[in-house]
């Protein structure tokens, strides 16, 4: 329904900049859905064959990337963007249900951080599948690898994001996050040397870190940014293997 140049649906709130993200992918998964057998049940294939149709649905004009991509840079107003596409990456939209840290109507403008990011991280999805491998082979030292440099860079974001967020009040609320990502990296790193033959995981930290990763993992999200913490996903696979 549309309401004062929004559409209000499935609870949220878009605009013409926001709804292709909130609309098509949604609609690929329940079209996936639909017109697979009951018995299939394989998430990882469905989300490889939805893959493709997200590359077919660029190809075609629909901007789910790109306008998310275009959101990102101007919340950056100007200054180097890679610390914000970090972040980017490590969020997941709320439903408008699910976002209580201010008012919303249909006249609000969907131009924060929370509007830019998709409802579901491709590049959070890809992390915790390579965690699962080395949770059953911690010898996988392509997928060792890769998360290593993911957490690295999650560990050493927090400091250049500080930096562009200075002075801009759009991203000064993403502050919180920003560290709770430089911790959660800091975090993996010491996970992922626990599990490949490293300095064990002492019974402190991890009791701390458990209550960490339950916070970050509720279901209410960030409540200043109004996000997701997807990041804590592939961490949490990871912890639970070393805590076992």
């Amino acid at each position: 329904m549309i309401l004062g140049g929004e559409a209000c649906m499935w609870g949220e709130l878009v605009d013409p900049e926001t709804v292709d993200s909130r609309i098509w992918p949604r609609m690929a998964a329940t079209a996936e859905r639909l017109w697979s057998p009951k018995e299939v049940t394989d998430v990882d294939s469905m989300y490889a064959r939805l893959e493709a149709v997200s590359r077919l649905l660029d190809f075609a004009g629909v901007r789910h990337r790109a306008n998310s991509e275009l959101m990102v840079e101007r919340l950056a107003g100007g200054a180097p963007l890679d610390s914000l596409r970090t972040l980017a990456e490590a969020a997941e939209a709320l439903g408008l249900g699910a976002r209580n840290a201010r008012s919303y109507a249909t006249a609000t403008p969907l131009n924060r951080f929370a509007d830019a990011v998709p409802p579901e991280s491709e590049g959070v999805r890809a992390m915790e599948q390579a965690a699962k491998r080395v949770v059953a082979d911690p010898g996988a030292k392509a997928d060792v690898a890769f998360l290593r440099a993911r957490f690295a860079a999650w560990a050493a974001n927090d400091a250049r994001f500080q930096g562009i967020a200075e002075g801009n009040a759009f991203l000064a609320e993403l502050s919180p996050f920003s560290k709770d990502l430089a911790d959660l990296g800091a975090a993996g790193l010491r996970l992922l040397d626990a599990l490949t033959g490293g300095p064990a995981a002492d019974a402190g930290w991890l009791d701390r870190e458990n209550a960490e990763l339950a916070r970050l993992l509720a279901a209410g999200g960030i409540p200043a940014a109004e996000v997701k913490m997807a990041a804590a996903r592939p961490v949490k696979l990871l912890f639970d293997a070393v805590e076992r």
